[in-house]
This record gives structure tokens, C-alpha cells and sequence, in this order.
């Protein structure tokens, strides 16, 4: 977790941000694909998530309505599952087409995707 908080720190911008998550990703692959897997450890999925997303996605969503808490909670499962599928295609997008699906996604629905 402390590599993780280190990325979190260096980085101000959402895009930025979702961009250091893709390369933790890359980087730290083997063991994220532990931790984070089908038999992997809940609490660190719900740090995680904590760590990246504490301050980042509310932009997304509207404030101040009941709802919010599982509006950022589906972005960033999604965002999670969709890395963790395209680790398992053994990445069979290139990064960048991946963070723009997830940016697309999270901003747009799917309905958006072409």
C-alpha cells in the first residue's frame, strides 16, 4: 500500500490518475492479479479503492443524493473489472485504448462506445 500512496501523491489530475493506475497495474501485475483475483483478499480491493478513488470520480456523479455512494461504487468496479479482464486477454488492448474506454465509460455510458 505504500507504493500505491506514493502514486496517489504524485499525481493531482483525474486523468493522470487513471493513467497511474493502468501502469500500477502493468508494474505490480503479478501481485494485483493475486490480491485483487477470484480468490484474492477483499479488504485490500476495498483499500484500494479507497487510496485511488477517495477524492477522484465524485465529478462524475451527482452531489449530495442518496444514490452517490453506489454511482462511484459501479465506476469504480467497472474500472477495476475491466483491467483485471484485459489482464486475463493478456492485454490485448493497448493501454491507452483501454483508459479510453474506461474514461468513456465512466463519463458517457456504454452507449457511447462505437
Amino acid at each position: 500500500m505504500d507504493y500505491i500512496r506514493e502514486k496517489v501523491k504524485k499525481t493531482e489530475q483525474i486523468d493522470a490518475k487513471s493513467k497511474d493506475i493502468l501502469l500500477l497495474f502493468e508494474e505490480k501485475e503479478l501481485y494485483l492479479t493475486a490480491l485483487l483475483g477470484d480468490y484474492g483478499n477483499i479488504r485490500f480491493t476495498d483499500k484500494l479503492k479507497n487510496e485511488f478513488f477517495s477524492d477522484g470520480l465524485d465529478h462524475c456523479v451527482p452531489k449530495d443524493n442518496a444514490m452517490t455512494p453506489y454511482l462511484l461504487e459501479f465506476n469504480i468496479s467497472t474500472a477495476f473489472s475491466l483491467i483485471r479482464l484485459w489482464q486475463r486477454r493478456q492485454k490485448d488492448l493497448p493501454p491507452d485504448q483501454l483508459f479510453h474506454l474506461i474514461d468513456t465509460l465512466v463519463n458517457s455510458g456504454t452507449s457511447s462506445v462505437k
